[in-house]
C-alpha cells in the first residue's frame, strides 16, 4: 500500500488531467493585485500598468468636472477622484488578465489555472523549486517589486530543500520497490532475507524525512506568503489531501517495515 501513496505523491500536479485537489500548496491570485492597496501606493510602479493612461484620465476628468461644476470644490474633489479610481480598475483589470488565478505546487511540478479554467502544467523535474517572484516576473518586470517582502534567504533556502525532497521520495520509491521484489521472493523462494531487512527500513526512514521536511518547508512558506503578501490579494493553503497521502505513506512503510523485521527476527529464532 506504501507503493501506491508515493505514486500520487510524484503524480500530483503533473498534469492537466490529474486531480485539482492533489497538490502541497496553492497560491490562490484571485484578488492580486490588490487595487485598494495598490491605489495609495501608485502603480505606477508596475511596469505592466499604463500609468499615463490613468494620469491622462484623471487630468481629463478635472477638466470636465472643473467646467461643469463652478464653486462646488467637494463635488469636484469627489468626481476626480471617482475617474481616477475607476482607470485605475480598468488598468488592474487588465493586469490580472494575464496573472494566472491560481498555482498548484505538487512534489516536481506546478500547474496553473489560466482564465476560462484552462490549465497547463510544467513538465516533472528533480531540480524543481517553486518561486513565485519569477513566475509573477514573467509577466512583467514590474511586478515582482510587489514580492520584495518575501524574505530571499527563505525563497534560496527553500530551493536548495525542494530539492533535497525530491530525492528522498525518489530514494525512498525505489527502496520500497525493492523491498515488495524481496518480500516476493522471500514468500515464493525464501531468499533475500538480509536485503529485505535493510531495504525495509531504510525505506521508512527516507520517507518519513522526505514528508517531515515537505511539511515544515511548505508550512513555512505558506506563513510567509499569507503574512507578508495577503494586504496585496495573494493568498496561500496547504493540500489536506497530498499531506494527507504523504503521512499514510509514512505510516504505511513503518507498520510494513516493523512487520517483515518481526518476520524476520522471528524465523531466525
Amino acid at each position: 500500500m506504501v507503493l501506491p501513496c508515493l505514486v500520487v505523491l510524484f503524480v500530483g500536479c503533473s498534469s492537466p488531467s490529474t486531480s485539482h485537489e492533489l497538490y502541497f500548496l496553492k497560491v490562490d491570485l484571485v484578488d492580486f493585485p490588490n487595487v485598494d492597496h495598490l491605489f495609495p501606493r501608485g502603480l505606477g510602479e508596475l511596469d505592466g500598468v499604463d500609468a499615463s493612461a490613468i494620469a491622462h484620465e484623471g487630468n481629463i476628468a478635472a477638466d470636465d468636472v472643473a467646467s461643469t461644476v463652478h464653486g462646488h470644490t467637494g463635488q469636484a474633489a469627489s468626481e476626480v477622484t471617482s475617474a481616477v479610481h475607476n482607470t485605475i480598475q480598468s488598468e488592474v483589470d487588465k493586469l490580472k488578465s494575464q496573472i494566472p488565478q491560481y498555482y498548484s505546487v505538487g512534489l516536481w511540478s506546478y500547474c496553473k489555472s489560466e482564465h476560462a479554467s484552462k490549465v497547463t502544467c510544467s513538465n516533472p523535474r528533480l531540480k524543481f523549486a517553486f518561486d513565485l517572484s519569477s513566475m509573477l516576473g514573467s509577466v512583467g518586470p514590474g511586478m515582482d517589486q510587489l514580492l520584495e517582502k518575501i524574505n530571499e534567504a527563505t525563497i534560496s533556502g527553500f530551493r536548495h530543500i525542494s530539492h533535497a525532497i525530491i530525492t528522498l521520495y525518489l530514494s525512498g520509491l525505489v527502496a520500497t520497490v525493492l523491498a515488495v521484489a524481496l518480500g516476493i521472493q522471500k514468500a515464493f523462494y525464501d531468499r533475500g532475507h538480509r536485503l529485505l531487512s535493510i531495504c525495509s527500513p531504510l525505506s521508512a526512514a527516507l520517507i518519513v524525512a522526505a514528508t517531515a521536511m515537505v511539511t515544515i518547508v511548505y508550512g513555512l512558506l505558506v506563513t510567509e506568503v499569507n503574512s507578508k503578501l495577503k494586504e496585496i490579494g495573494i493568498k496561500a493553503v496547504l493540500g489536506s489531501r497530498m499531506f494527507g497521502t504523504a503521512w499514510l505513506a509514512v505510516f504505511l512503510s513503518i507498520a510494513s517495515s516493523i512487520t517483515w523485521l518481526i518476520s524476520l527476527w522471528c524465523c531466525c529464532i
